[in-house]
């Protein structure tokens, strides 16, 4: 993907590759208990949760990059349309330096 930009005719965007491995933790639990239609016994349904912390450990790696980086990031999601997300970066480069 290319853009004009004042500094230069067209930059392009590097390619991005990320993956990683997460954890929801649940902020409420809800059930709702009903009966079967056909025996009549009683089932527990589980409502997905609409308020969570997510932690997640990402590995990201940019096309100019020298090495790839580490990333520790938390999602925090207190109302439904709501989310806070923070993070930092574990192990990387920081303007082409190694940390």
């Amino acid at each position: 993907m290319t853009w004009k930009t004042p500094s230069a005719i067209t930059d392009y965007l590097p390619l991005t590759m990320r993956t990683g491995i997460a954890v929801e933790l649940r902020l409420h639990n809800e059930t709702v208990e009903q009966r079967t239609s056909i025996i009549g016994e009683i089932d527990t349904v589980y409502i997905p949760a609409t308020k969570y912390l997510l932690i997640s450990f990402d590995g990201v790696s940019r096309e100019n990059d020298i090495s790839l980086s580490f990333v520790l990031v938390a999602d925090l999601v207190p109302k439904e349309l709501l989310a806070i997300r923070g993070g930092f970066n574990v192990y990387g480069e920081d303007n082409e330096e190694p940390i």
